[in-house]
């Protein structure tokens, strides 16, 4: 009789160890299987646990977005991407990342060099601080936009260029207020590129 009890008892354990092997496998296979995809829930068989894919901000449009991908942050909030400019002598919200350049119409309407009032220009044109290149029939950069076509000079030798700002006039060489940008013709080719003209007469 005792015999046969321990003879149960031995069956009754190994019945017991595999039903734990058959949970435990179950169990491991489901979360190594499935994984955590997303709040709870699963992903489908043989998917790894999934990562958060990588998003950066950018200005669209006037908005702060999230964008996929790796990359800096440009923007925390929507008013990162607006800026007030003077256009048309008129203070007006832009819909481009940037400093505030006005805040009434009255702003746009006055430039001074050293206290005199001189021609206001807006904010997305080149201003009259910005390097005169009309010497030696050259074409400056005064009065154009951004991204303008423009001549250098190199070496003495004319070399067709483009418009970039490095700034505002305000505050720069005795200028203040509405007095665009300061600008400067830079070569569009490269040094490597370039075949220096010669000046016109």
């Amino acid at each position: 009789m005792a015999t046969s009890t321990l003879r149960a008892n031995s069956y009754l354990l190994v019945l017991l160890v595999g039903v734990g092997v058959f949970l435990v496998s179950v169990v491991s296979g489901t979360f190594v299987n499935y994984g955590f995809y997303g709040q709870g829930s699963f992903a489908p068989a043989g998917k790894q646990f999934a990562a958060l894919d990588p998003t950066h901000t950018e200005c669209a449009n006037g908005a702060c977005v999230a964008v996929a991908g790796e990359g800096e942050n440009q923007c925390q909030t929507d008013l990162d991407c607006r800026r007030s400019s003077c256009i048309n002598f008129a203070c007006v919200t832009e819909n481009s990342p940037g400093p505030d350049y006005c805040s009434t119409n009255g702003q746009c309407l006055t430039c001074l060099h050293n206290g005199v009032q001189v021609s206001a220009w807006d904010s997305n044109k080149c201003g009259e601080c910005s390097p005169a290149n009309g010497q030696n029939n050259l074409d400056g950069c005064i009065g154009d936009k951004v991204g303008d076509s423009c001549d250098t000079l190199l070496n003495g030798k004319k070399e067709a260029g483009k418009c970039e700002s490095t700034g505002t006039c305000d505050g720069s060489n005795g200028y203040a207020g509405a007095c665009g940008l300061k600008c400067i013709c830079v070569p569009k080719r490269p040094p490597s590129e370039i075949e220096l003209e010669p000046t016109n007469p």
